[in-house]
């Protein structure tokens, strides 16, 4: 870490740490509805008709997952005029993990100024991440859920750093933080902040584990870790990252070689993603 990441002896990056593990600085827990639908669907899963029951609360929900059992992407011949016809098209699995993201919106959106501007690019990639994740999968025969959810969290540990700089700086921080010292300070701490994060949160052990290797490429490795480093690449390339590169060769890419992904596939899911961001 560069010295001017340093205060007072100790670097930004270690009072950040320590301020975690401390719990001075958390995320707020998962909402009560994601945390609920966890559970329901947890063990041998849920009924459609509790989990209909527990969804029918959230209007706002409600209409989310009507309009996306509506969209091309789920690509069902008649139109969806119910609730449980909508969790029927998408899957009850894959509607768990569609709530728990929608859940967290609002974490994404605690800041101003620059901070904010981030976390909004922050949640675009997130969610990006997470349907090109779940395309990946379902061409794998993996499961499409569990993948959307571990793209969806995988840079969940950026948040709490934009958090814990901001609690530092109200304390009185020495050092002011460039956007590139910020940039610096979430390549270095994101991963494993992530990884205790989603952790605390109960989640699956596998997406916890996606949050904490992703940042490095390795052949041979898990299938899941492996769809969410590949979606991370295009969405980077088509601009929805905190480093575009639009000059990014995706094909020529170690991970998309590993996955066996061609120029065809790679071009569909970057249309899709640009669809499944509009709705």
């Amino acid at each position: 870490m560069s010295h001017a990441l340093s205060s007072q002896g100790t670097s930004v990056a270690d009072r950040i740490r320590a301020l975690v593990a401390a719990d001075e600085v958390q995320l707020p827990p998962l909402p009560e509805v994601a945390i609920r639908v966890q559970e329901l669907l947890g063990g041998d899963g849920g009924s459609l008709r509790e989990l209909g029951e527990l969804l029918s609360q959230d209007p706002a929900i409600v209409a989310s997952l009507m309009r996306l059992a509506n969209s091309a992407s789920y690509g069902g011949l008649g139109r969806i005029e119910n609730l449980n016809a909508a969790v029927q098209r998408i899957g009850l699995r894959e509607v768990g993990s569609i709530v728990t993201g929608m859940s967290l919106k609002s974490h994404f959106k605690q800041g101003n100024g620059e901070k904010l501007g981030i976390l909004e690019t922050l949640w675009d990639h997130s969610v990006t991440t997470g349907f090109a994740a779940r395309q990946i999968a379902r061409r794998m025969g993996e499961r499409a859920e569990m993948a959307f959810l571990a793209g969806l969290l995988h840079d969940c540990g950026k948040v709490l750093v934009l958090m814990a700089v901001d609690h530092l700086e109200a304390r009185g921080m020495e050092v002011t933080l460039t956007r590139s010292a910020l940039d610096e300070l979430m390549t270095e701490l994101h991963a494993e902040l992530g990884h205790t994060v989603l952790t605390d949160w109960g989640l699956p052990e596998e997406v916890a584990d996606v949050a904490l290797n992703h940042p490095v490429f390795e052949q041979g490795g898990d299938d899941l870790l492996l769809a969410v480093q590949a979606a991370n690449l295009i969405t980077r390339k088509l601009g929805y990252h905190l480093d575009p590169d639009p000059e990014l060769d995706v094909l020529d890419q170690p991970v998309i070689d590993e996955l066996g992904l061609d120029d065809v596939t790679v071009a569909t899911m970057m249309i899709d993603m640009e669809d499944h961001l509009e709705e």
